[in-house]
């Protein structure tokens, strides 16, 4: 499983079967994904466009808004048996969400914001803590985790099988648009 960034459509998920737009727009239009997750889309694959659990193609996606709104802020998406847990600006922390998501694998966070988004990594523990976005807010975020190393990377790969280990080191990923 990859998960790529491109500046023009979003952040894109994909295996040798599926492939998954979140988009960064309101609107997307295209027929080069299975799933979108857009407020509005015009294409041939599937459209999620306000929170609840979706399963396509054997992805699963739980869409929510942290504000009871109909704007998803948060996703979590499980894809080849891995769970990746996106958050995007404006996002609202709250035990009610976090009790609503299981074990985090992978952590994305757009950077776009001058958000707190980066206190996520402490309470969801993922394995692999990427962001995007705004260089300047992930270069403060980074900072104020205390990360010294990260990986700027065009794409995270990932399988299930280096997922699971209790001793394992943050893995901290900054993603450049390709």
């Amino acid at each position: 499983m990859d998960i790529t960034y491109k500046k023009s459509n979003g952040l894109i998920l994909n295996n040798k079967t599926v492939k998954l737009l979140i988009s960064n727009k309101d609107k997307y239009k295209g027929d080069d994904f299975d799933l979108v997750i857009a407020q509005e889309y015009e294409g041939d694959g599937f459209s999620i466009n306000s929170p609840g659990e979706y399963e396509i193609s054997g992805v699963s996606v739980l869409a929510q808004s942290s504000k009871g709104t109909d704007e998803i802020d948060v996703i979590e998406v499980m894809f080849d048996d891995i769970s990746i847990l996106l958050v995007k600006p404006g996002f609202e922390y709250s035990k009610y969400i976090h009790d609503n998501i299981g074990d985090v694998n992978i952590l994305i966070v757009e950077a776009g914001d001058k958000s707190k988004n980066g206190s996520l990594v402490s309470k969801f523990d993922p394995e692999i803590f990427a962001c995007y976005g705004d260089q300047k807010v992930i270069d403060n975020l980074i900072k104020k985790l205390g990360i010294s190393k990260y990986k700027t990377q065009n794409k995270v790969s990932a399988k299930s099988s280096q997922f699971g280990s209790e001793d394992f080191v943050l893995e901290t990923i900054v993603l450049k648009s390709k």
